[in-house]
């Protein structure tokens, strides 16, 4: 969504959602709605944020289709992700989170906090990749086209020059799209 901001800047946002047991406003990096404590995951099949419930067997379904269940990404452990997959799915990463080929150590609350805007951002881009119909698929060993993200995460420059600069982030990001 394009917003005009009135002093001829133009800003970017996301679009909203609403939980579909409250209604209540849901931002795209949810994951619990905030009105109503019902979790809510993105589905790249619906590109919608859905409300969750469990079901008798104790799977996570979508509150308005209880016969889908779901499970959240792995990365969703580290508060990275929200995005969901099929609960009978065995790769344990969603569209988004496969991209990645290096991730940083996440011994350290920095990098823990540094990963998840970079993911924050990423999200947003396999979005918007999803939406225009482009087509996403993950460059690994077996296939040298697609998308991958090696992501070179910050160190600590102590010289008396550089006195506020307390680190430097690179993200090297490795795309080929074909599109035929």
């Amino acid at each position: 969504m394009v917003i005009e901001t009135g002093d001829g800047q133009t800003k970017w946002e996301m679009k909203l959602y609403t939980c579909s047991n409250c209604n209540a406003l849901l931002y795209f990096e949810n994951n619990i709605c905030l009105n109503c404590q019902h979790m809510v995951g993105f589905s790249t099949g619906k590109l919608t944020l859905i409300t969750l419930d469990t079901n008798e067997k104790n799977q996570l379904v979508d509150i308005s289709n209880q016969f889908k269940a779901y499970k959240f990404c792995a990365n969703s452990a580290h508060g990275t992700c929200n995005w969901l997959i099929p609960e009978t799915q065995v790769y344990p990463f969603c569209s988004a989170c496969e991209l990645i080929r290096v991730i940083p150590e996440l011994s350290t609350v920095e990098n823990i906090n540094r990963w998840t805007h970079i993911e924050v951002a990423k999200h947003r881009l396999i979005y918007s990749i999803l939406r225009l119909q482009l087509p996403l698929q993950a460059k690994n060993l077996n296939n040298t086209n697609g998308i991958a993200f090696d992501d070179f995460y910050p160190f600590v420059i102590s010289t008396p020059v550089i006195e506020k600069l307390t680190f430097i982030h690179r993200i090297c990001a490795t795309a080929r799209l074909n599109l035929q």
